[in-house]
């Protein structure tokens, strides 16, 4: 049996921080090595008003800097707060490593709301586990 750190790399890719009303906030570029099977993203936020939205688009690029950036369109999310808001939610969006054709990944998070949402974006790569019941606690799930 391999210990958690040996099964699951997690890298921050965008600090927790104060998401503007209307800003979109692009993570930092990470690399997809030293993963086996698939990459999840996991993007928590806090209050957001009645239908207000948190959308999550997946990049890849070449290196670090973002070089040749493209968006794996079928992976964009959004998550739409429900009557009377939330007081906070979770994006969840699992890729296979073999849905991408580039070495490095970053998330651009839009914020449609009229205030500032708190949140922030984290990278998890399986290294030996499947875990079936990781999405239960999700505002929203995206499977490719």
């Amino acid at each position: 049996m391999n210990r958690i750190h040996e099964e699951e790399k997690v890298q921050i890719l965008a600090k927790p921080q104060s998401m503007s009303a209307g800003a979109t906030v692009t993570s930092n570029y990470k690399s997809l090595g030293g993963g086996l099977h698939d990459v999840l993203f996991n993007v928590p936020f806090g209050a957001l008003a009645q239908a207000k939205e948190i959308t999550v688009e997946v990049l890849q690029a070449d290196d670090g800097s973002g070089t040749n950036a493209e968006e794996i369109t079928e992976a964009e999310t959004t998550f739409t707060s429900p009557t009377g808001g939330v007081t906070e939610g979770q994006i969840l969006i699992s890729i296979p490593l073999s849905k991408f054709s580039r070495t490095y990944v970053a998330l651009r998070i839009t914020n449609t709301a009229a205030s500032a949402v708190l949140g922030y974006a984290e990278m998890i790569l399986d290294q030996a586990i499947r875990n079936s019941d990781v999405n239960s606690q999700a505002s929203v799930v995206t499977v490719l």
